[in-house]
């Protein structure tokens, strides 16, 4: 970590060197983002942690499971395209016995009930249309727009740019 020119500095106190890279790092990321504890230097970097606000409806392990098969390659029409298929298929198939990849266990389906399955396949439909409209927007060069479709469909942590 110290250069040749910092060698000077094993000889110091822990405080010392900790000091001097406290000092490099608040020009770079804010002397109010930077601070020193006891044994080490904390940079705060204001990642927010926001709650999961995932509907719980679709089991994301079904999800999963669905997704190994129904992706399935070579892919062609680019990504919203696989997307809007994958969400399409799902839709169709979510009634189906999905076993466990891994053969462990029953099915990873037996967790949907009648209601659960209804929801989900609305869920995918929604999510198939939600891509529809982001692949229109696109085409009709909104692309700012299309990134809003695409962040109301993946949530808030999708990056609009």
């Amino acid at each position: 970590m110290l250069g040749k020119t910092e060698r000077g500095y094993r000889d110091k106190k822990p405080t010392v060197v900790l000091e001097k890279f406290r000092a490099l790092l608040a020009p770079k990321y804010g002397e109010d983002q930077v601070s020193l504890g006891r044994r080490s230097v904390q940079v705060d970097f204001r990642v927010q942690i926001v709650e999961d606000t995932t509907d719980d409806q679709v089991m994301s392990i079904d999800l999963e499971v669905m997704a190994l098969h129904l992706f399935v390659p070579p892919f062609s029409g680019g990504y919203p395209y696989e997307l809007k298929g994958f969400f399409s298929t799902a839709a169709a198939r979510i009634g189906e016995v999905w076993s466990d990849p891994a053969q462990l266990g029953p099915p990873v389906s037996d967790q949907m009930d009648d209601a659960k399955t209804r929801a989900a396949r609305a869920a995918f439909l929604g999510a198939e249309e939600s891509v529809s409209r982001a692949i229109r927007l696109v085409q009709n060069g909104r692309q700012g727009d299309a990134l809003q479709e695409w962040g109301r469909l993946f949530g808030p942590l999708f990056p609009l740019s």
